[in-house]
């Protein structure tokens, strides 16, 4: 047999104002669970970054986008890709019974290292997969120093 303890309850309302705050992360929170078993982010589209020696490359999903429909952008360190996806005109015969695709405006900016170079950035669009390759400054690129012996 359990032996229950009275709980006494105060409304501390540094704890009530905490509460509030908890509720309110977990309902941001709530947005990046999205299916059984999964995460997924609400950030479109989905990018990754890669460095390599020379180079630092963003890839940008952007499957079904003209080039025309989106913009990069350099201002100072901070790079942005915009653009804008656009809705299909459907008829109610279509049947549609759930939609998970994006439509709208979007926009995903990332702060560039300060070994990138801005004013050196190439963009390509190939199968649904915008590609920008951002240049390292000279001095940022590895370097190799051969000892001479004597």
């Amino acid at each position: 047999m359990f032996n229950t303890l009275p709980v006494r309850r105060e409304r501390d309302p540094l704890a009530v104002a905490f509460h509030g705050l908890r509720r309110d992360m977990d309902r941001l929170f709530s947005d990046f669970v999205a299916e059984e078993g999964g995460w997924s982010s609400t950030a479109w589209p989905a990018c990754e970054l890669v460095e390599s020696k020379e180079s630092l490359v963003l890839r940008a999903e952007v499957p079904g986008m003209d080039p025309k429909d989106f913009e990069v952008r350099v201002d100072g360190d901070v790079l942005t890709i915009s653009g804008e996806t656009k809705q299909e005109t459907r008829s109610e015969d279509d049947g549609v019974h759930l939609s998970e695709r994006r439509y709208g405006q979007w926009r995903r900016s990332f702060r560039l290292p300060a070994y990138a170079d801005p004013a050196r950035v190439d963009a390509a669009v190939k199968d649904g997969v915008l590609t920008l390759t951002i240049a390292k400054r000279e001095e940022a690129k590895p370097k190799i120093v051969r000892v001479r012996t004597s």
